[in-house]
């Protein structure tokens, strides 16, 4: 059977998340395939997104400073890794740092601000259960589209040349001497820079299209960074 591909693209996870698909099968499977994937990815967003009032991580703001709140075995997941991240980094990595988004205007108010200053120190992490030991929000946005990413190649399957490119996260399950684009923050995310796959996934964070805000804060004194820098991390997931 000859090799043949399929590139689909929609407006998911705050973005555009294509999906190209190819290898030695016929349309109808490809097609089947790159379905699967971007099913994944929208039932990942509906479990972590910030801006969707039902979604289960707005039930968890709204409510795990009262009382423990039962998490999803993907919520479990992602939170707990977040907690990794969080301690390896000092806290520069700070689920946390939602409040200090909604106040800036950069993520929608579904509700009251805490008044009080939390740090990803609070999240009271257990099997399956969350609690605030403080009234604070938490965000995913800076690990939930890597996520979401990876849970996409794993239902469209490894046995095909596959990349999932959600905007600043991307993955290949073919990545051996291929190359990337990378935007150049600089030139206002218009002009992009080539450089190779190091490995299956990489992550770029950047200030690219706000003009005036910056969405990169410094949990530890609540200031925007300013810089025109990007940073991007070559990673297996």
């Amino acid at each position: 059977m000859p090799i043949r591909s399929i590139r689909q693209c929609r407006p998911l996870l705050g973005t555009y998340v294509e999906i190209h698909i190819q290898g030695e099968m016929d349309d109808d499977e490809l097609l089947d395939r790159s379905l699967a994937g971007f099913a994944e990815i929208e039932r990942i967003q509906r479990l972590m997104s910030f801006h969707d009032s039902e979604s289960e991580l707005t039930l968890i703001n709204q409510s795990a400073h009262r009382e423990s709140v039962g998490i999803s075995n993907e919520m479990q997941e992602v939170l707990a890794f977040a907690q990794e991240l969080s301690a390896a980094s000092d806290g520069f990595f700070d689920l946390t740092i939602a409040s200090s988004l909604v106040r800036r205007g950069l993520l929608p108010d579904h509700g009251h601000l805490p008044l009080h200053a939390a740090s990803w120190k609070d999240i009271e992490l257990t099997d399956q259960c969350i609690f605030f030991k403080k009234p604070l929000r938490i965000d995913l946005g800076g690990i939930a589209k890597g996520y979401a990413v990876d849970r996409a190649l794993s239902v469209i399957g490894h046995d095909l040349d596959v990349t999932v490119n959600a905007g600043g996260d991307l993955a290949m399950t073919c990545w051996q001497g291929r190359e990337v684009e990378i935007r150049t923050p600089a030139s206002g995310g218009r002009a992009t820079v080539k450089v190779p796959m190091e490995n299956r996934a990489v992550a770029t964070s950047a200030a690219y299209f706000l003009a005036d805000q910056h969405a990169i804060v410094d949990p530890h004194d609540q200031i925007p960074f300013p810089g025109k820098q990007s940073a991007s991390v070559f990673a297996e997931s």
